[in-house]
């Protein structure tokens, strides 16, 4: 008797357990350029809170699934654009939010060389030295952007 009795309850906690509607939530949307209205292919949508980000398609499309329900911060960034940060109320089902970034101007920090005479001790600077000799400089190849940018040259 207690062996059916615990066979019934059993089903009925799993016909209980897959009759529940799962309610999944997600957030969609497309990114576009302000001016232009032109799709933002690989856009980054980042929800700061849960750590949850996807990009963009090519068409500018986003899709965040399985959210959690309540207040966020999202944030969109592309290269070349300023970025949004919004704060945004996801309910359970499906939520749309389309996002239109401005162009900016990006600046990246500037390379800085400074030249020491041989009065000064490299010991006895504040910040890191490295000696180049006219011989190595003039052995070395012609600077590029991508090298000044990563900070090679120094």
């Amino acid at each position: 008797m207690k062996k059916l009795f615990l066979l019934v309850f059993g089903l009925f906690i799993l016909h209980a357990a897959w009759s529940q509607a799962r309610i999944r939530t997600q957030l969609s949307g497309k990114v576009t350029d302000t001016q232009s209205g032109l799709p933002l292919a690989g856009a980054s949508i980042i929800l700061s809170d849960s750590r949850i980000g996807t990009t963009t398609d090519s068409t500018g499309n986003y899709l965040l699934k399985n959210l959690p329900a309540g207040h966020t911060i999202i944030e969109v960034s592309y290269t070349g654009y300023k970025s949004i940060v919004d704060h945004i109320d996801v309910i359970s089902g499906n939520n749309a939010k389309d996002f239109s970034l401005v162009t900016s101007i990006v600046e990246n920090e500037a390379v800085t060389i400074t030249a020491v005479g041989s009065a000064t001790s490299i010991r006895k600077a504040p910040i890191s030295i490295t000696r180049v000799t006219k011989t190595e400089l003039l052995s070395m190849p012609p600077p590029t952007l991508l090298m000044l940018s990563a900070g090679n040259l120094v």
